[in-house]
């Protein structure tokens, strides 16, 4: 886990990733729309049911989307809570789908 200060410093390769999912006190649940914004240049990535017709996919794109950025810092949070995280959701294969991406 890096620091503040380290962080700091790698402002030109730093991503920041978000992801939206539906009531996770209800099951199942799913993940609605996930977004990762280049922190050097502001440009914001998105992938949503706005674009895609299924959770499944929506994953797949958004991998696939950011193997160009496998040396980026990737800036998240609370994807392991235990309330929060994306293990929540209702399909092993996006959990694991998801969780591989962050952790390659």
């Amino acid at each position: 886990m890096k620091t503040l200060e380290e962080l700091k410093k790698s402002q030109n390769s730093m991503l920041i990733l978000h992801y939206a999912c539906t009531d996770v006190t209800k099951s199942p649940v799913i993940i609605t729309s996930i977004s990762i914004k280049d922190y050097s240049t502001g440009q914001t990535s998105s992938f949503s049911f706005d674009e895609f017709d299924n959770e499944k996919n929506i994953l797949s794109e958004f991998v696939k989307h950011m193997k160009k950025y496998q040396n980026n810092i990737i800036v998240t949070w609370n994807q392991k809570s235990s309330t929060y995280g994306i293990q929540h959701s209702h399909n092993q294969e996006i959990s694991v789908m998801f969780f591989s991406f962050l952790f390659f």
